[in-house]
């Protein structure tokens, strides 16, 4: 008989409305915590909770500083936008934040916000960003995927630049959810 996966435990901290120094402290604890498998920031340029003028850290940013500040736990965004940031500049960003983190990188893409979430618009807009239909912003997921995926999977892209390792430190790239 199959047996059932038994649950997993992680937690997500906003990385906006708060205090650097208190989400590190929240993550130093988490990462002493056996129970505690993994720990999450969202993707998010403007605080989508909140003050809607409030401080927001940039979430790869503050990951790649929460990564070098913990040893055990498996991290990540809950997910990236694939609408933020061109997808080799991103591919290029996780497998940093990967070397980092020691391989405890968990890399999750997705098309970015609902456009018809209110705060959605205010956030590209306040960025120069474009905001696209759901259409156009799920192909270029799957054109970011094809990407991203090359960039980590190839030896060589072209003549001026190796390939960043896999996040997770495999040589095939992380699912993406």
């Amino acid at each position: 008989m199959p047996q059932t996966p038994r649950p997993r435990f992680g937690i997500m901290t906003a990385p906006s409305q708060v205090d650097y120094h208190d989400v590190l402290r929240v993550w130093r604890e988490a990462d002493t915590i056996p129970e505690i498998e993994h720990a999450w920031l969202f993707d998010h340029l403007m605080p989508i909770g909140g003050d809607p003028s409030g401080p927001t850290y940039e979430g790869w940013t503050l990951l790649s500083a929460l990564a070098a500040q913990t040893q055990r736990l498996r991290l990540g965004l809950l997910v990236t936008s694939n609408r933020f940031r061109p997808p080799a500049m991103l591919a290029k960003i996780a497998a940093t934040v990967d070397i980092v983190s020691g391989g405890r990188l968990d890399f999750g893409i997705g098309a970015g916000s609902r456009p018809s979430h209110p705060l959605a618009r205010r956030e590209y807009e306040a960025h120069g960003l474009p905001f696209h239909d759901a259409a156009h912003a799920v192909g270029s997921l799957a054109e970011a995927c094809t990407v991203i995926r090359r960039l980590w999977t190839r030896r060589r892209t072209c003549a001026c630049a190796t390939p960043p390792p896999a996040p997770g430190g495999s040589s095939s790239p992380p699912a993406s959810r």
